[in-house]
């Protein structure tokens, strides 16, 4: 992914934000979706050794967590403060899997992250 690409897929949340006004829900959605597409962005150009978009990729995903970590509601108890906890643990990770070129964190991440994400689907208000 190129910076082109990256900025367009930033706006494309951007927009898709202004388009659902207030619904938390949906933008939740959006974060994670995304945040997985630039892990596995980021790991293709890892396999290819692009470094530049694999760095970009990764950094944007460390975007996309730390704008989960920032939603969260910190008055809603054990729950939060475990998500922030392992949000927290995550953008740590990725930083090292970008240091060192580690796929297998990467696989890492996006599993933790695909589980956060199936979770959220299931209590899906809009269902």
């Amino acid at each position: 992914m190129n910076h082109a690409h990256a900025l367009k897929a930033y706006q494309s949340v951007s927009n898709e934000s202004e388009k659902l006004e207030t619904d938390p829900y949906k933008i939740i959605a959006i974060l994670m979706n995304n945040a997985l597409l630039a892990l596995d962005n980021a790991k293709t150009a890892m396999t290819a050794h692009h470094i530049e978009e694999k760095g970009r990729n990764i950094s944007l995903a460390i975007s996309l967590i730390d704008g989960l970590n920032a939603s969260l509601d910190t008055q809603q108890g054990e729950m939060a403060e475990n998500l922030a906890k392992l949000y927290d643990y995550m953008m740590r990770r990725l930083v090292e899997a970008n240091l060192h070129n580690q796929e297998s964190i990467l696989e890492e991440i996006r599993g933790l992250l695909f589980e956060i994400k199936e979770s959220w689907d299931a209590i899906n208000p809009h269902a």
